[in-house]
């Protein structure tokens, strides 16, 4: 479409994703509904009176215990039936932080939790994981309930949807246990093999070491602003800057994603989208635990306005997006915890800015040199346009930019800010809590995990026929023939120094470990897709390589665990910092949001995409980029 008909043209019929939890078979099943007729900005849409209904996935495929995180559960009434029957050691270890408790004040805050998937769940078993925080009085102040939470805790099997079927077990009480049923918590309380902590959580728990605070708040620094005559253009979410050609949306479940990127006309990217962001602590048996956050979704959850002069400079342009979950709560003392809720409604969508455009100074030039005769400096300055997007989730902020340069370089970066998650710790009650992390606070430990973040480039360098090749530093002897005096032939005559030498690889065939890369320090290596029936012709006083993009991950690491470890093989995208595959629509995103339960048998797996074997020389390329961070404190 976009390349034989322009956006004149007649367009490609739309249709419905259509997502289905079947609770009396027991599954979820997806359909593909349409054609959809939309009308102007997406107003009086209708069904074509010739749509179908196709599944997308076959029943029985993917089991209801592998449903995503779902914002309508409601938990109160699992958490009142656990709290219930030790009420009295629960407000001794914590105070009166239960809103059902005729001591409580809304000054002390209350008890707040959130569910999330443990690492023994199957695809057979749901199994999640109650965690509990302290919410502060103040709603304006709720994210420092990152930096309390409280130690206690219970796993639940909720295998089917139905709260009343729902079975909690594991109990932990001041991080002591697991005492696998009820009874067993109630014995270790009454008899006192449970040492008890004494947190009694209040107004007072609270000050200005747990939520940040300019230091110098009346010094103010340097700011940038835009030009009031920018140099790009945008139309309908088309982007047009110095030779470069772009769209950019902002996807529900993973993002920001640029299509059809091309520099002086021809397109090199179809695609360049944020895929998933992964997030994996370290802990004991019960407190391991991983974040795939597209399942919470990149994009609609808790992710609001960017700040200009902050997320984006001043004059920046400002990309409206649309999301259909969100948080709704009322400013001022807490009163209930209905004060606190998600809200849901596919047919009222919430309008707001998550991405910006921008032009950006760099600070420094694309080219340098001083001549050496005259002394006078040739320069360009650098700068680029910034693409930029933030999605919250829970506690985290994911900060992607993608930067095009004058000089056809395009940067993707990804920064992380927000809260960590917070451990309670001490060292008479549970020392083993030390190795995972570091005591940034009294009672407080920040365990040590992995960020890693994955990028799609669907690359069309020139066509869809596309190669990739390897690049790599090799060390050789140096070649006999060219040790040619008497003097070298004396020196070296046992043996030459070692050389380095270049060593071109065209990888035939997808496969682990055949068409994926991790970086290598020691053994320098570049990441080429290229055109190889795109090779200027000789004498024309140009480079008769082919034309293509390397691919050059920067700081970097990846995955730590071991390839059998659950985390892992639920998201095997983290093992490699690149993997090249054959493009398919049945492989169109690295990773699913039915994989955070159950995550030793992922629905979509890049090691399946791998095992096809397939062949990649001249072929419809995909580059599944992964770079990240052991966030180590």
């Amino acid at each position: 479409y976009i390349d034989s008909t322009g956006e004149n043209g007649p367009k490609p019929p739309r249709y419905a994703r259509v997502t289905l939890l079947r609770r009396k078979e027991g599954d979820i099943i997806e359909y593909k509904v349409g054609p959809i007729i939309t009308g102007k900005y997406g107003r009086k849409s209708r069904i074509a009176r010739n749509a179908t209904i196709e599944p997308l996935i076959a029943a029985g495929a993917i089991p209801a215990s592998k449903r995503p995180p779902d914002f309508s559960e409601d938990y109160r009434d699992l958490v009142a039936s656990v709290i219930t029957p030790i009420r009295n050691y629960f407000v001794q270890a914590f105070g009166p932080i239960l809103i059902y408790e005729p001591t409580w004040e809304a000054k002390n805050g209350l008890l707040g939790w959130f569910a999330r998937a443990d690492i023994t769940s199957t695809k057979e078993k749901r199994v999640g994981r109650i965690q509990f925080l302290w919410f502060h009085p103040d709603l304006d102040k709720l994210p420092k309930s990152w930096m309390h939470p409280v130690p206690f805790g219970f796993r639940v099997d909720f295998t089917r949807p139905d709260p009343q079927t729902w079975k909690p077990f594991d109990f932990l009480f001041c991080n002591q246990g697991p005492f696998h049923n009820m009874s067993g918590l109630q014995y270790a309380l009454k008899t006192g093999q449970i040492k008890m902590c004494k947190l009694n959580f209040s107004e007072n728990s609270s000050s200005d070491w747990d939520i940040p605070n300019p230091k110098h708040p009346h010094e103010k620094g340097p700011v940038t602003r835009q030009s009031y005559n920018p140099r790009y253009k945008i139309k309908n979410g088309n982007v047009e800057w110095m030779g470069w050609k772009f769209q950019v949306t902002n996807r529900p479940s993973k993002g920001p994603a640029l299509y059809d990127v091309r520099i002086h006309g021809q397109r090199i990217l179809y695609e360049l989208s944020l895929q998933d962001a992964y997030a994996a602590y370290g802990g004991s048996y019960m407190e391991q635990f991983y974040y795939p956050d597209a399942s919470f979704s990149l994009s609609q959850i808790t992710s609001g306005n960017l700040l200009k002069g902050i997320d984006c400079p001043h004059g920046a342009h400002m990309i409206k997006s649309s999301k259909w979950m969100g948080t709704m709560m009322d400013k001022g003392r807490l009163k209930s915890v209905k004060d606190f809720k998600f809200i849901r409604d596919p047919l009222k969508p919430i309008n707001y800015y998550p991405v910006c455009i921008f032009e950006e100074d760099r600070q420094t030039s694309l080219f340098r040199h001083t001549n050496t005769a005259t002394g006078k400096v040739s320069a360009g300055r650098m700068t680029n346009l910034v693409v930029r997007a933030i999605g919250t989730v829970g506690n985290y902020d994911y900060i992607t930019s993608f930067k095009f340069h004058l000089d056809g370089t395009i940067e993707v970066t990804s920064e992380y800010a927000g809260y960590c998650e917070t451990r309670w710790i001490n060292k008479d009650i549970n020392p083993w809590e030390e190795p995972f992390g570091t005591t940034t606070h009294e009672g407080l430990s920040l365990p040590v995990h992995s960020h890693l973040v994955n990028v799609k480039a669907d690359f069309d360098i020139l066509g869809t026929r596309n190669s990739y090749v390897k690049t790599s530093v090799e060390i050789e002897d140096t070649p006999k023939e060219t040790i040619t005096s008497k003097q070298e032939k004396r020196i070296f005559s046992k043996s030459a120094p070692k050389t380095k030498v270049m060593k071109n690889t065209l990888v035939a065939f997808e496969g682990s470990g055949v068409s994926t890369a991790v970086v290598n320090v020691s053994k320098p290596t570049v990441w080429r897709i290229v055109n190889t029936e795109a090779i200027p012709a000789a004498g024309k006083g140009v480079s008769t390589e082919p034309r293509g993009y390397a691919i050059v991950p920067l700081k970097t690491n990846i995955q730590v665990l071991p390839n059998d470890h659950p985390f892992t093989i639920a998201a095997s995208y983290t093992k490699y910092n690149l993997a090249v595959t054959k493009r398919k629509e049945t492989e169109d995103r690295v990773s699913s949001v039915y994989d955070i339960y159950g995550p030793s048998n992922p629905v979509t797996s890049l090691d399946r995409f791998l095992e096809d074997e397939e062949k990649i020389i001249q072929e419809d390329l995909v580059a599944w980029i992964t770079v990240g961070k052991e966030h180590i404190t």
